[in-house]
């Protein structure tokens, strides 16, 4: 029997971005066999918008809306385990910021995936004649550190990490692996998620005829003693589960790496801050308490949008 398919799509009053991804979606060469579309508490009318476009009785859709926001984390969380109870066999993620090629999904199941390998799209900017990778890809095979398409070279590239933009996994992986942390709100739950596979024998693959579109992320680039530090352009309230979520994944993973690579990282980050963003000391503030929760082990919604 043909394997199916169940797209994993969280969104958050980001309605303009969400209808581009579900038409992009529809317009699939080999469509999903069903979109778990995860609404996060939108209050910018997404929920009366897909009422009146027929959305939520669309039998391609499955319509989860939650309570409260529970951040992309929660929103993963509660989306690959509906995924796992309707017995698809394997879950596409992907924010409603991703837009993926006409054959994204086509791709994914040409290059003949199994568990309990994780696999993923490759996440390319939008608009951009560059084609830059949204995230840079870390080779495992030389180490190289590629940050543009053209550097893709091979239909599958085995990666250090990859995200939930795109991921592609089967059921037998995530009833091994577990869900995503839920209590990890925001940032960092898919590298989490990366690393227990790895716990588990898992290897990353890029499929790299496999595109989403998608913005690119704004961040500075800092050189620093013959390596290279990428910081994110981030609010406040992001700030701080950004540098709380990489404490608590290095504790859990990395053993001796959090002093020799995670904290030096983030000070290198902060004195970044501190000299370009002009709302530096509430940056500090984010940095402080990223810092006290992510040492004291405190995870769930601490920050919430302004």
């Amino acid at each position: 029997m043909a394997a199916t398919v169940a797209t994993v799509l969280v969104t958050y009053n980001r309605l303009h971005l969400l209808a581009v991804c579900l038409a992009a979606l529809f317009d699939q060469t080999r469509p999903p066999d069903r979109i778990i579309l995860v609404d996060n508490a939108s209050t910018d009318g997404t929920a009366e918008w897909l009422r009146a476009g027929g959305y939520i009785n669309d039998p391609r859709i499955d319509y989860l809306r939650l309570a409260e926001n529970l951040g992309g984390a929660g929103g993963f969380h509660a989306g690959v385990c509906h995924g796992l109870n309707g017995g698809y066999d394997w879950l596409w993620l992907m924010d409603d910021d991703a837009c993926p090629d006409p054959s994204a999904l086509a791709q994914l199941l040409a290059c003949q995936p199994r568990p309990p390998h994780l696999y993923s799209s490759v996440a390319i900017a939008l608009d951009d004649p560059q084609r830059r990778l949204c995230w840079p890809a870390m080779a495992v095979s030389g180490g190289s550190r590629l940050k543009y398409s053209g550097e893709l070279t091979e239909p599958l590239l085995e990666v250090a990490a990859l995200t939930f933009l795109g991921l592609f996994a089967h059921r037998h992986a995530v009833e091994q692996i577990g869900l995503p942390d839920a209590e990890m709100f925001l940032a960092g739950d898919d590298i989490d998620y990366c690393e227990r596979a790895r716990r588990m024998g898992a290897r990353l693959f890029l499929v790299t005829g496999s595109v989403l579109n998608h913005p690119l992320p704004g961040r500075r680039t800092i050189a620093l003693l013959g390596r290279q530090f990428d910081n994110l352009l981030l609010p406040p309230w992001k700030r701080y589960y950004d540098v709380r979520n990489r404490i608590v994944i290095a504790r859990r993973h990395y053993g001796r790496r959090l002093w020799t690579e995670t904290i030096p990282g983030l000070l290198i980050r902060l004195i970044d801050c501190l000299y370009h963003d002009p709302d530096r000391w509430h940056q500090m503030h984010a940095y402080l308490q990223g810092f006290w929760d992510g040492f004291g082990g405190r995870l769930g919604a601490r920050r919430r949008p302004p």
